[in-house]
């Protein structure tokens, strides 16, 4: 009895004490981002000999650097905004480490470290929690994050009045906010209207997972009234799951919203990397508390795969070769990045010190060799593996303390990877973005091209992608990076011009302005783009971008929401001022590759019109402030006047007449140690941009040929224009060779010299031969140059690529083809090889199904990249002097009618494309018609099975040569052809002619001739009853094998056949 009352009270005292201490059920220290042997762990790596392999030990000394700068004092002004408290973050790990040393003096150092990052929370942080402003919100959350660190890593020195008054700081700044109001931490990551935010969302998410692991258990919930009028005792765990699912977890997550399926953040490149280190710190947090490897977790494998690819994606970012682009004398130090694809940059470019070191991180993760390459060729590990003890504001920037332990815990020693590796073309969905390089050495080309949307549902069926509140009126925009110089390049968001007051107007990047004005923007609202066609080949890559909709329309970035924030049409009486509506404005992009020792060059070409009425058009291009723009002849020159010969021309081929100008402009920019977020100083910015006029028209439809040219490189000679009916064509002249680039005005072009409904067009002759060796024609159905007919698509839209001993096509309704390449060897449609005819110096197409009468005609080559099946009652008709080379695996199917009719003089031919591998031969079926059948005169040969007779039996195959086959003719199913005068007689032939299942084939003057191998046989006869008549049979293992039936053999030589000449 006293037992039982014994339970009793225990049960009731634990139901009364139990929600006190569900904030953790094991209140042990180190937890938040480390554990005690991941601690140890990291302790053991800081030790290397060469830190350019292996730079743990160069970080160590960096971070350890950074703490007693902190500890030092010196900086006054070291916690005046919201990033400084990383510094806090910092001096705790430090700290928490040096703790775990077996060295005396280390540890005595981070007892010192430990009691700094105390003090400073205590006279920085735990009496401050107003959240007057956005930006004190941030400050709130970083706030919390030093407090949490310091909290856990300094537990055991932390007085019960100290814990008491860190526990009271972190809730406050969690979970208090103005007075009278609900503007705190968690109030903004729970509202529903927030919960598709970007990096402040993550923000105010990974401050909340901060503060409920770290007081997990920590808190007595019945004497702390804030805690308990604002968090059920029970809530530390549901706010983690929270934060889990709403970063990771639910359908519609933070990490998936953020990072596509090709790796790239949809915020941009350095909102990106914000976005990155948010998603870090949450899936470190959540793995040292859950002991779950959330960066490799069994079942949300989707982060690996996203997060995996971000290298990738930032190896396509960097310029190339980084350190070319480093020297002051390009006016900006700090770049390493193509800042086309910056949500947030300001002409000098953003230096991305701390996210940098990511790349190591990943590099550990995910095993990928490539970061390390990254790390090292950024200005940031240039710098900090060259000068790991530089200390100052000018390191500020470095990494957070969770970045730094992923880099410390997770590096292996490896070398850098080879980033040439990768395709030198990338096209990046979710983001609109696409890379077209030559290489990533100081004297490569880096190409980039942006036309993002703002929903991306229907880019990834299935994801719901989105960009959010970080945008520019930039869709259409490009960067031109070439031989060591910045061309064109792009100043990015914040520079405020008087035409946009909020600073980041398409007046800053490289497209169309109208009457002055660009692309919509407001606010934090979106614009929207997308990319039509991007296609590549060995000679030429296209883009097509629409940015119809960036001009008319603005969206939330919700992607719940499809219904625009504001919509204006062309002709409006009242057009928003935030909008400029226009009728289409498509911007066509090609990459001339370097080719028959020509150089590389680009061709833009853009279709815009406003309205039926006549506006001024002004075609941009941002250039370095280094750079010189000469604009007194047509082409438009870009060079710095130190490097002469490292230049670019731009050809203006359309408009004929128009009017330039170089602007240098001083805008003013706002900075504080973040960056240009307002009010903190103001700092001028000098911009140069080009110009390129027309006024009064309708559409000036602007048709440009970029070259960037360095010594050694082969210079177009002369230039000119072609005057033709709707459109434009240039004329570039080159020592062997001229390039015509055509631009279609409207509908298509009508004329002697060019016909033709695409788009855009580029035509390759050599002058010396008279002859055209290469073209690309993008979205069209037919081009003819010059008399001669290039490309006929039959009606459907397409694009076009001959890369000489290439054919390359794109388009989704494309079936029939004539394309003119007399050099053609492989053709692909869409990516994929196709089949294909090629007679004289055109390629034709040849269907999988022959669907009507069709004659391969004499003297052609046909490829079958897939089988190919003749349709019951339909004749295929092979003239003599046909090749026909087939596939691995696949075979010509005989449903109808054959007709292969060679001559003694010119046979037929039907080989393998690769005679390693081994094609599947002819087959006859049922359904063929037998009595109009024939073979005669052919060559047959690396096919597993020559000719195959199944349930047919074709009414000719006569002076057939068959080698290099397993088997050369098999009857089988009652088949009964007529076979005549067969030749296997190389010794190539495993089987000659084999008969099974009632087959009874008429067999007359065989030539068989094998190799003497034990289980070759000349003739191969299984319950069947073949005519055999005349011949020679020799130098098999067995001549002729019966196994059941009555054959009939008559007047057949047999010798030299190794086990017998007939075995039955």
């Amino acid at each position: 009895m006293r037992i039982r009352y014994f339970i009793a009270l225990v049960l009731i005292l634990i139901a009364l004490v139990l929600p006190n201490f569900l904030w953790a059920e094991d209140p042990c220290h180190p937890r938040l981002l480390l554990t005690e042997g991941e601690v140890q762990n990291i302790w053991s790596r800081i030790v290397s000999t060469d830190p350019t392999l292996n730079p743990a030990d160069t970080m160590w000394a960096k971070l350890r650097t950074e703490a007693e700068y902190t500890v030092s004092g010196s900086d006054p002004n070291l916690f005046s905004t919201f990033y400084q408290y990383r510094e806090i973050e910092k001096l705790a790990l430090v700290g928490l480490l040096l703790r775990q040393s077996t060295n005396s003096d280390s540890v005595q150092l981070g007892e010192a470290f430990t009691d700094s990052s105390i003090a400073l929370c205590e006279q920085e942080i735990i009496d401050d929690a107003a959240l007057d402003s956005t930006w004190s919100k941030f400050k709130a959350i970083h706030r919390v994050k030093a407090l949490a660190l310091t909290y856990d890593y300094g537990y055991s020195k932390l007085t019960e009045a100290q814990k008491t008054d860190f526990e009271n700081a972190i809730l406050r700044n969690l979970f208090e906010g103005d007075a009278g109001t609900q503007n705190h931490i968690y109030y903004h990551f729970t509202n529903p209207a927030n919960i598709h935010q970007n990096n402040h969302g993550a923000s105010w998410a990974t401050a909340v997972l901060y503060g409920a692991i770290a007081l997990k258990g920590e808190v007595d919930t019945t004497n702390n009234e804030f805690y308990y009028r604002f968090c059920p005792p029970d809530s530390a765990q549901e706010k983690i799951e929270l934060v889990k699912q709403w970063m990771l977890t639910n359908q519609d997550n933070y990490l998936k919203r953020m990072f596509g399926q090709d790796g790239a953040c949809v915020e941009g490149l350095n909102y990106g990397f914000v976005n990155l280190m948010l998603t870090f710190e949450a899936l470190q947090a959540l793995s040292a508390w859950e002991g779950t490897n959330w960066f490799d977790h069994p079942t949300y494998t989707y982060i690996k795969n996203r997060l995996s690819k971000f290298d990738d994606w930032i190896i396509y970012e960097m310029l190339p070769d980084p350190e070319s682009y480093t020297s002051p004398n390009y006016g900006w130090p700090k770049v390493c990045m193509n800042m086309l694809n910056d949500t947030w940059n300001w002409g000098d470019g953003w230096d991305p010190g701390e996210p940098i070191f990511r790349m190591l991180g990943f590099a550990g993760l995910y095993d990928q060799d490539l970061g390390v390459w990254a790390f090292q060729k950024t200005r940031v590990g240039i710098e900090y593996l060259n000068n790991p003890y530089a200390t100052g504001t000018e390191s500020s920037d470095l990494l957070t303390a969770a970045d730094w332990i992923v880099a410390l815990a997770n590096y292996e020693q490896m070398s850098a990877g080879d980033p040439d590796q990768l395709s030198k073309s990338a096209y990046f969905r979710d983001r609109g973005l696409i890379y077209w390089r030559t290489g990533w050495q100081s004297d490569d080309i880096q190409f980039a091209f942006e036309c993002a949307p703002s929903l991306n549902r229907n880019i990834v069926p299935g994801e719901i992608i989105y960009s959010d509140k970080h945008d520019q009126s930039d869709k259409n925009n490009f960067t031109l990076y070439a031989y060591q110089e910045p061309f064109v390049i792009d100043y990015g968001y914040p520079p405020k011009e008087a035409q946009s007051p909020l600073g980041n107007s398409t007046n800053e990047n490289n497209y169309i302005v109208i009457d002055g004005e660009g692309e919509g923007v407001f606010m934090a609202y979106l614009t929207s783009g997308s990319i039509i066609e991007h296609n590549t080949s060995n000679f030429a890559n296209c883009v097509h971008g629409d940015a119809e909709s960036a001009y008319d329309t603005l969206w939330s970035g919700d992607p719940n929401n499809d219904e625009p924030i504001a919509h204006a049409d062309p002709g409006e009486f009242e057009e928003p001022w935030y909008l400029n509506p226009v009728h289409h404005a498509d911007r066509h992009v090609q990459f001339i590759r370097e080719d028959e020792g020509l150089p590389p060059y680009f061709i833009i070409a853009d279709d815009i019109q406003k309205d039926g009425d006549v506006h001024l058009y002004e075609w941009l291009a941002q250039t370095s402030t280094q750079n010189t723009i000469n604009t007194t002849s047509n082409p438009v020159r870009i060079y710095r006047t130190a490097y002469p010969d490292r230049y670019m021309d731009i050809y203006v081929a359309s408009p004929q007449s128009y009017s330039d100008s170089v602007e240098y402009v001083t805008n003013t920019a706002y900075f504080d140690s973040l960056g240009p977020i307002g009010g903190q100083k103001s700092v001028d910015i000098e911009l140069r941009r080009l110009r390129i006029q027309k006024s009064n028209v309708v559409n000036p439809y602007f048709h440009m040929i970029l070259y960037p040219h360095k010594s050694g490189l082969e210079a177009p000679s002369s230039w000119d224009t072609l005057s033709v009916s709707g459109g434009s064509v240039a004329e570039i002249n080159w020592q062997n060779y001229t390039d015509y680039s055509i631009f279609t005005h409207g509908d298509s072009i009508s004329g002697d010299t060019v016909s033709t409904d695409a788009v855009l067009s580029l035509v390759r002759k050599n002058t010396t031969q008279d002859q055209i060796t290469r073209f690309i024609m993008s979205e069209g159905s037919q081009l003819t140059f010059q008399e001669t007919l290039l490309v006929d698509l039959y009606g459907t839209n397409g694009t076009v690529v001959n890369s000489g001993t290439e054919v390359d096509m794109h388009g989704e309704d494309i079936v029939d083809f004539t394309v003119y390449a007399p050099e053609a060897q492989t053709v692909e449609l869409n990516y994929a090889p196709v089949s294909f005819c090629k007679q004289g110096n055109y390629i034709t197409t040849v269907p999988d199904h022959i669907t009507e009468n069709t004659t391969w005609e004499s003297n052609s080559t046909v490829t079958v990249i897939t089988s190919i099946t003749v349709d019951s009652g339909v004749t295929l008709t092979i003239e003599p002097g046909v090749e026909v080379k087939f596939n691995q695996g696949t075979k010509l199917q005989i449903d109808g009618i054959l007709q292969a009719k060679g001559s003694p003089g010119d046979s037929i031919r039907f080989t393998a494309i690769d005679t390693t591998k081994k094609w599947n031969g002819i087959s006859f079926t049922n359904s063929s018609v037998d009595s109009l059948c024939v073979l005669k005169n052919c060559l047959v040969e690396h096919a597993s099975t020559g000719i195959l007779c199944n349930s047919a039996s074709p009414d000719t195959i006569a002076t057939v040569s068959i080698r290099q086959c397993e088997t050369g003719i098999t009857c089988k199913n009652s088949s009964s052809p007529q076979i005549l005068s067969p030749m296997m007689n190389d010794g190539t032939v495993a089987i000659g002619i084999y008969c099974s299942e009632q087959s009874n084939p008429s067999i007359e003057s065989v030539d068989l001739s094998g190799d003497g191998a034990f289980y070759s046989k000349g003739i191969q006869i299984y319950s069947s009853a073949p005519e055999i008549h005349g011949g020679t049979v020799n130098n098999f293992a067995r001549g002729i094998d019966i196994c059941g039936g009555n054959p009939d053999i008559r007047d057949v030589e047999l010798f030299n056949n190794t086990e017998c000449g007939i075995a039955c």
